[in-house]
C-alpha cells in the first residue's frame, strides 16, 4: 500500500498569490487514486522528504489561512492511517478494495480541517501522542516497516482514547495500563503477543512523556500475558532443492492439489510463469546467502565482489561479508545481464506482494506439511493448523539459510558471522531445531 502527499505544480493556481495544490496519491491492491488533499500552499514551506508541511518558516509558525501546519499535517496523518487500516482489513477478511474515490470522498473530501476544543487543550494525549511519533521517527530514522507499525500503534491508542474518554497521560497507571490491555483484547481481539508488543510502546511513550515533564507515572507496569513461542517456519534442503529446481505450469494451468488434511482440491494458477520465477529466485537467494528483504532489495551491484558480497544492513548497520556457495553464483549469473532500477541486481518487488506470492508459490510446489501454531487471547488458549506455505514469508529464507547450515554441520559462530548475529542467544532455536534433525536422523538407524 502506498499514500503518497506531494505538491501539484502542473496545477498551480492562478491568481497571483503563488500557492501549489497538495495532492494525495493512494495505491491498494493495485488499484490507484490520485486526489486532492483539500488544501493549497506556499512551495517554500513543503517539506518533501517528510511529505508534511513545516511547523515554521523564517522563524515564525506557518499558518495557511487560519489554520497552522500542526493542524493540517494532522489531517494528512489521518488520510495516511485511515488507509492503512482500510488495506490491512481487506487483508484479514480476503476482500477486494472498493472504489477508493467514494471511500475518499465519504471520509475526507467534505471533511473540515479543524481541532476541537478537547485537541487545543495544552495537555492533550492525542497531541503529545502525535509529537512523540514524530519526534521518534525524525530522531531514529525509522524504517517504512516501523512507521507502519507505529501508526498501527497510534490507530489502537487513539481508539481506545475515545472508547474511554482519556485526555491526559497519567491515565495510564497500572489500572489504566490494564484497562487499554483489555480493550485490545476483548474490543480488538489481539493475541497476547501482539498487545505485549503495544504495551511496550506504551511505555515507550510514558518514558518520552516523562523525560519531556508532561506526567510523573512511571512507566514500569507490565501485565503478565501467557505467550507461546511461533514456530520457526523454514525449508529444510530437499525442500529448498525442490523449490530450486521446480519448473513452474503456465498462469491459468488447472492443478489437482491436496490440503494438510491429505485430501484432493483444485487450484487454478494465478500468477505468471515469469513472475514465479523471478520471486523463486529472489527467495532462494535470501536462503543461500541469510539475506533479510530490506537486504537483497538494496543489494547493487557495488556489492557484488569476486565470491562474495559486502553490506551494511538496513536494519542493524552491521557490515557483513558474505562468501557465496554456487547456488547464490548462478541466480546473480542468471541476471547478469538485465537492468533493474537503480542498479540493483535482483528483481525485488515489495515486501508486501512478495509475500504474497510466496504463499502462492509454495502452495504449487507443495509445501503443504501441517504446521501448528497456538496463541492465547487473554487465558484463551488457541490451537490452529496451517499448512507450511500458509506461512511463508520473506523471513522464511534467512531462517533456512541459518538452520540448513546448521544442520550442515557449520559451527554456529561462523553462521554467526554471515547472518549479524552478535548474541548467541539468538541463535538458540535454531541450533535445537537442527539438534531435534539429527536426533531424528539418528533414529533412522533403529528402523533398519
Amino acid at each position: 500500500m502506498s499514500v503518497r502527499f506531494f505538491l501539484d505544480k502542473t496545477r498551480e493556481k492562478k491568481r497571483g498569490d503563488g500557492d501549489v495544490t497538495v495532492r494525495c496519491a493512494i495505491c491498494i491492491q493495485g488499484k490507484r487514486l490520485t486526489t486532492t488533499a483539500g488544501f493549497s500552499i506556499k512551495p517554500e514551506y513543503w517539506n518533501q522528504d517528510t511529505q508534511r508541511i513545516l511547523l515554521s518558516y523564517a522563524g515564525k509558525p506557518v499558518m495557511v489561512g487560519s489554520l497552522t501546519a500542526r493542524e493540517l499535517n494532522s489531517k494528512l496523518k489521518r488520510i495516511d492511517s485511515f488507509f492503512s487500516e482500510y488495506e490491512d482489513e481487506l487483508r484479514r477478511n480476503g476482500q477486494a478494495v472498493g472504489d477508493l474515490k467514494s471511500i475518499y470522498n465519504e471520509n475526507f473530501k467534505k471533511q473540515k480541517v479543524e481541532t476541537t476544543e478537547e485537541e487545543e487543550l495544552p495537555d492533550d494525549i492525542r497531541k503529545r501522542l502525535s509529537d512523540f511519533l514524530e519526534e521518534q521517527k525524525d530522531k531514529n530514522s525509522w524504517r517504512l516497516a516501523t512507521s507502519k507499525s507505529m501508526r498501527s500503534f497510534q490507530k489502537h491508542m487513539t481508539d481506545f482514547f475515545d472508547y474511554k474518554h482519556v485526555t491526559s497521560i497519567d491515565y495510564f497507571n497500572e489500572d489504566g495500563t490494564t484497562c487499554f490491555v483489555d480493550f485490545l483484547r476483548e474490543v480488538k481481539l489481539l493475541r497476547n503477543s501482539t498487545i505485549e508488543k503495544y504495551t511496550s510502546r506504551l511505555r515507550y511513550f510514558i518514558r518520552w512523556a516523562e523525560n519531556k515533564g508532561y506526567t510523573s507515572i512511571k512507566a514500569n507496569y507490565r501485565p503478565k500475558l501467557q505467550k507461546t513461542k511461533k514456530p520457526i517456519v523454514f525449508l529444510n534442503w530437499d525442500e529448498l532443492m525442490k523449490l530450486y529446481e521446480f519448473s513452474f505450469p503456465d498462469v491459468g494451468t488447472e492443478l489437482t492439489l491436496v490440503d494438510v488434511h491429505g485430501y484432493e482440491y483444485e487450484k487454478r494458477v494465478g500468477l505468471e510463469k515469469a513472475t514465479l520465477e523471478r520471486v523463486r529466485d529472489v527467495f532462494c537467494f535470501c536462503c543461500f546467502t541469510s539475506l533479510r528483504y530490506s537486504d537483497v532489495e538494496n543489494l547493487k551491484r557495488s556489492n557484488l565482489f569476486p565470491g562474495y558480497i559486502q553490506i551494511t544492513t538496513v536494519k542493524t548497520g552491521d557490515s557483513l561479508k558474505i562468501e557465496l556457495n554456487k547456488y547464490a553464483k548462478a541466480i546473480l549469473n542468471k541476471y547478469r545481464k538485465d537492468n533493474f532500477p537503480y542498479d540493483k541486481v535482483l528483481p525485488v518487488i515489495s515486501n508486501q506482494r512478495m509475500n504474497d506470492y510466496l504463499k502462492e508459490m509454495a502452495e504449487i510446489v507443495g509445501f503443504n506439511e501441517a504446521i501448528p501454531v497456538t496463541y492465547y487471547r487473554g487465558s484463551l488458549r488457541v490451537d490452529e493448523v496451517y499448512a507450511k506455505y500458509q506461512l511463508m514469508s520473506t523471513h522464511a529464507g534467512r531462517r533456512t539459510f541459518i538452520c540448513n547450515a546448521l544442520m550442515l554441520g557449520i559451527a554456529p559462530q561462523i553462521v554467526m558471522k554471515w547472518t549479524g548475529h552478535s548474541d548467541y542467544s539468538a541463535m538458540k532455536p535454531y541450533i535445537e531445531i537442527a539438534d531435534k534433525a539429527k536426533e531424528d536422523a539418528m533414529l533412522l538407524f533403529d528402523k533398519q
